[in-house]
């Protein structure tokens, strides 16, 4: 069993190197999206900017046209001023002559005023010229790792395919399919991860292989879920096949297959041992807020 068991940790250790690579592989070009954005936003804002300034350009543009329009109109009642037979006819062209001169000059005025503004949006679309370069060139610097971390994670991958390839070899059959069973069911833990020297998960009994969750206790009031579980509303842990799932059917097998056959211990004084003093270190690691604790073995 000890073979077995390190064949598996291995394997468990090959497999979560792989998941690893998936996953960084995946994270690398969202970051790299995330610099796209930036750049793409920054972009579409200086295009605003020159686009409005385009805009108070071409409205000046327009605004000198209709200023000449004007003036020729202004000659045009001019030369009818100093021919004028009446009062009347001659106060009426000297108004429209003040009327088109006003005219001018608001027109003037608001043309001048847009490209005052028009030369504001241009300097500061010019002042966005080092920020935008400086985004590409971050950009740019960005994908050259990526696509080298890229190519280091996908060389990596295939040196992880390779080992597993040859370490499934190793493990029997039958351990192998429960292994690809508890992984594929716990996403890829098929068992206990260990991080800082802490276990993240240690559901031996009671066990965790199925989960259900019932609004009302009634619901269950005749289902058996599991031995002493206090109550069947909310969350349970149903045990299909209780006694396979603690052990005890493998526990007895054992014990005859070494009394019939003479098969080696897979269990005596020294796993008890072991047993109670890693339970006893979980009690101490816990009282200590999660330190980590020693474990003597036997």
């Amino acid at each position: 069993m000890p073979r077995v068991l390190d064949g598996l940790i291995e394997l468990h250790r090959i497999d979560q190197q792989l998941v690893e690579v998936q996953r960084e592989t995946e994270r690398l070009p969202e970051a790299l999206a995330e610099a796209e954005q930036e750049l793409a936003a920054l972009e579409e804002k200086r295009a605003g900017i020159l686009q409005e300034a385009r805009d108070k350009q071409v409205a000046a543009d327009k605004s000198d046209v209709t200023v000449k329009d004007l003036q020729g109109k202004i000659e045009k009642y001019q030369v009818q001023l100093n021919i004028a037979k009446t009062q009347k006819e001659y106060d009426t062209l000297k108004h429209e002559i003040t009327a088109a001169e006003e005219q001018i000059s608001e027109i003037e005025t608001g043309a001048l005023t847009s490209m005052e503004e028009a030369d504001e949006l241009g300097s500061r679309a010019r002042e966005m010229e080092p920020e935008v370069a400086a985004v590409k060139k971050r950009l740019e610097t960005a994908r050259g790792e990526l696509d080298d971390r890229l190519a280091d994670l996908d060389h990596k991958r295939e040196k992880l395919e390779r080992q597993r390839a040859e370490h499934v070899k190793t493990v029997g059959e039958d351990e192998l399919k429960l292994y690809e069973l508890v992984r594929t069911k716990h996403k890829d833990g098929a068992m206990v991860v260990v991080r800082d020297g802490r276990c993240t998960i240690c559901n031996i009994n009671p066990n965790n292989s199925i989960q259900t969750f019932s609004p009302r206790e009634e619901y269950l009031r005749d289902v058996y879920v599991v031995e002493k579980p206090g109550t069947k509303q909310g969350w349970s842990h149903p045990a299909p096949d209780e006694y396979f799932s603690t052990g005890y059917p493998q526990e007895m097998e054992a014990f005859y297959r070494t009394a019939a056959y003479g098969d080696p211990l897979e269990s005596d004084s020294s796993l008890a041992a072991d047993t109670i003093s890693t339970i006893y270190s979980a009690y101490l690691s816990s009282e200590q807020e999660g330190r980590k604790e020693s474990i003597r073995t036997y």
